[in-house]
């Protein structure tokens, strides 16, 4: 049905991963600064690297006609902005560490590194959901740091998954794989350093 797909669509635009992961290094940044200016700096700074640098690359090797859209629909498109993000999360981690930034703020970049370079990884090969990485990171990392306050923020996966198969961006076993991904890695980084 045409309002079934509306809704998937819709459910797919607002969980796009750049606005997930822009929210909720928002939320963990402001969460643990100690006042609103070092927040508003450290975001700024992250957010620079993490996602307009990626976003400009997108926008110049779209003009160029390296990739097909700016949606990254094809598998062989997302791995130059993938390696670009990463850089700048390497280069954002070194920064927070020298500047003694709170670790939680550190380890939650350093989680999404390390799924962003799995990622990488596998879209070499195969076209994990990117969209399904994203959205279980966030309520994974929110919860990982509550002591899972928010457990019913577990519910939000199920329904972007379910769009990204619904519109035909994925299958079943792409999304899966992208929920079970994120989940592992960001439960693994944060109870290495005793947060669980």
């Amino acid at each position: 049905m045409a309002v079934i797909r509306n809704i998937a669509q819709l459910i797919s635009i607002f969980s796009s991963p750049i606005i997930v992961i822009g929210l909720s290094l928002f939320y963990v940044v402001f969460h643990f600064a100690p006042d609103y200016a070092s927040g508003f700096q450290w975001f700024a700074f992250s957010v620079s690297l993490i996602g307009v640098a990626p976003a400009f690359y997108i926008w110049l090797a779209r003009r160029a006609g390296h990739i097909k859209d700016l949606r990254l629909s094809r598998r062989q498109d997302r791995f130059g902005p993938f390696i670009v993000a990463c850089f700048g999360m390497i280069v954002t981690i070194l920064v927070f560490y020298k500047l003694d930034i709170p670790t939680q703020i550190i380890l939650f970049i350093m989680s999404v590194l390390l799924i962003l370079l799995v990622a990488s990884f596998i879209t070499l090969f195969w076209k994990i959901s990117i969209h399904a990485l994203a959205i279980t990171a966030i309520v994974m990392t929110i919860n990982m740091l509550s002591g899972f306050a928010f457990w019913y923020a577990f519910i939000l996966p199920p329904f972007v998954m379910w769009s990204r198969v619904e519109t035909k961006r994925h299958t079943v076993a792409q999304v899966v794989a992208g929920m079970m991904l994120s989940t592992v890695i960001v439960y693994v980084v944060y109870s290495l350093f005793g947060i669980s």
